[in-house]
């Protein structure tokens, strides 16, 4: 019998709620902290993401954790194989050879998963520029570094803009942030 899984609210600054699974909404070290710092506490109200943005944010933590788990799966598997290679490699080259095998098809099963991550995570982001700059906003608040990083470039490769990555995009947020300057204005 399994345990009955977690789950964590969140509510979005517009009132929308959302049940997430707690392992899917711990990818973000905002809420992380949250769940770490209330202890019994379950429903977290998110000031700073409305609803529309808050939906896509839930449904990438939860793909993202699903492929996470996917890739983990692979290489675990992988690492087991190699371990049973060695101890076969001993005992009979034939068994090696069968390891082989398995071994290879372990990496390409891990690699074949990270390209459609790579896949999914482009097609995710495209989106309309408010819906991209509310994307990169939510992530900085909600510290999700990778949706963070795919949001500002996506941002930037959307504007053609010339610049070094990731750097150079960090700065240009920070002092549009810092200067009060909104999406909604540029």
């Amino acid at each position: 019998m399994s345990s009955p899984r977690e789950v964590v609210t969140l509510i979005s600054s517009d009132g929308v709620s959302f049940k997430v699974d707690k392992a899917d909404a711990i990818q973000s070290g905002t809420i992380k902290q949250m769940i770490d710092e209330d202890g019994a506490g379950n429903v977290f109200k998110l000031h700073n993401v409305d609803s529309r943005v808050l939906r896509m944010v839930v449904f990438y933590l939860k793909r993202r954790h699903l492929f996470g788990a996917r890739i983990l799966s692979f290489d675990k598997h992988y690492e087991d194989l190699l371990g049973v290679k060695t101890e076969l490699t001993v005992a009979a080259a034939a068994a090696a050879a069968d390891a082989d095998r398995d071994l290879g098809e372990m990496q390409i099963k891990s690699s074949a998963a990270k390209v459609e991550l790579k896949n999914w995570e482009a097609t995710f982001v495209m989106v309309d520029q408010d819906t991209l700059f509310g994307l990169v906003r939510a992530a900085d608040y909600l510290d999700i570094p990778r949706l963070l990083a795919l949001s500002k470039k996506a941002l930037f490769d959307k504007f053609s803009w010339d610049i070094e990555i990731p750097d150079d995009i960090s700065v240009i947020f920070d002092n549009m942030f810092e200067s009060g300057i909104s999406y909604d204005s540029v």
